[in-house]
């Protein structure tokens, strides 16, 4: 578990980036807490999962998050329980032959509003208590001052068309016009 970041070289002084903790991010966040203060780094983690595979239409898709404080080789083990479902978003609805367009287009942008909501519901807290920081009991037992930031989000490219209600074959992490990318 790491409560600073730590700056790791090798035998001849080149800086080395292992762990999130070793990263320049964390070294610039960690300088805007106060001093004996760490931070609780969230990874945020979404996917849609088959539910059954007798029906196969039946799915859920879970919020989940992780601490990145804790070293992945614990982290990323699934018997450790370091990852936490927290929220559920909806599934798209099966559509009918009876429905018309107008109204699968409303289902859709209905969807996407409510994928917003759970989004802004989970996570509508951490930026005040990335700024007071709030007191957590340690794994050592330790009680100390924590600041929840949400560091990053893990999914697959459709799940990014989802989360951030873009179109397809446009890029969720940046400004790339349509016609600029390659197919």
């Amino acid at each position: 578990m790491a409560y600073l970041p730590e700056k790791w070289y090798d035998s001849n002084g080149v800086r080395i980036v292992g762990p999130p903790w070793t990263a320049d991010w964390w070294w610039e966040k960690q300088n805007s807490i106060p001093r004996g203060h760490f931070l609780i780094v969230i990874y945020a983690a979404s996917d849609a999962g088959e539910l059954t595979r007798y029906n196969g239409d039946k799915e859920i898709n879970p919020l989940n998050i992780t601490i990145g404080n804790i070293d992945a080789e614990v982290r990323l083990k699934p018997s450790r329980g370091c990852t936490k479902a927290i929220a559920l978003f909806p599934t798209q609805l099966k559509h009918t032959s009876s429905e018309g367009e107008p109204d699968r287009l409303q289902q859709r942008i209905a969807a996407a509003e409510v994928v917003q909501h759970v989004v802004r519901d989970a996570f509508e807290e951490l930026p005040a208590l990335f700024h007071e920081g709030m007191k957590i009991t340690c794994p050592d037992g330790e009680v100390r001052i924590g600041h929840p930031i949400l560091a990053g989000w893990i999914a697959d490219y459709m799940e990014y068309i989802n989360l951030f209600s873009i179109p397809k074959n446009s890029c969720p992490a940046c400004s790339v016009p349509t016609t600029e990318l390659e197919s």
